[in-house]
């Protein structure tokens, strides 16, 4: 592509290249320049209790943290809570908040454990709902299956809290409690422990 030149002399198109005047005839994609900004928005039920609504909050945060800083940089992310009743924000408002930020497009996650109604129907529709009312059609929207769908995932994570408890239970005779040799690894034990720190 010359910028020299008038578009006519383009009649099927300008190359998909955007090339820069110089002595080289090395044209560069713009992707090369840019990251692409992702929005992830994680959707609970919501609760009349402030501290469940606020876990899941900490739990976009730390997740925003560990993308960003263990990716390639090929994607920035911005990760939001939001609620499917009872507690703000909504998942429309939660989807906003993304666009505002700049994201390009947007992938949902049910933070549920079993694909049971809300998971399936009611958060679906209401992402249907919040896309209509939008009205940003360039920004693509996705969902992702449900957390608890991941059995090999949750089986790890429910084995690493009971040998949490059994921990309390079973001590030695020198009154020292005996090590978990089942620790709650990957992503998810990564999460539990940077929420650890958090509280603690």
């Amino acid at each position: 592509f010359d910028p020299r030149l008038s578009p006519h002399d383009y009649p099927n198109g300008t190359p998909p290249t955007i090339g820069y005047a110089s002595s080289s005839t090395t044209t560069t994609t713009l992707s090369s320049f840019t990251t692409q900004k992702i929005g992830i928005l994680l959707i609970d039920h919501g609760s009349k209790r402030e501290k469940s609504n606020l876990h899941l909050e900490g739990l976009a945060q730390v997740y925003q943290a560990q993308c960003n800083n263990n990716g390639d940089g090929k994607y920035e992310y911005v990760v939001k809570a939001a609620h499917m009743e009872i507690a703000a924000p909504s998942i429309e408002d939660g989807m906003n908040t993304l666009i505002e930020e700049g994201v390009g497009k947007i992938i949902c996650h049910p933070y549920f454990l079993s694909p049971g109604k809300h998971a399936t129907k009611d958060i679906p529709n209401l992402i249907s709902s919040a896309i209509t009312s939008i009205n940003k059609p360039h920004i693509p929207v996705v969902t992702t299956d449900p957390v608890g769908t991941k059995l090999n995932v949750m089986v790890n994570a429910i084995h690493g809290l009971v040998e949490e408890c059994l921990e309390t239970l079973e001590e030695d005779v020198s009154g020292v409690k005996k090590k978990n040799e089942w620790e709650l690894g990957g992503f998810f034990g990564d999460v539990k422990r940077m929420l650890e720190e958090e509280e603690g």
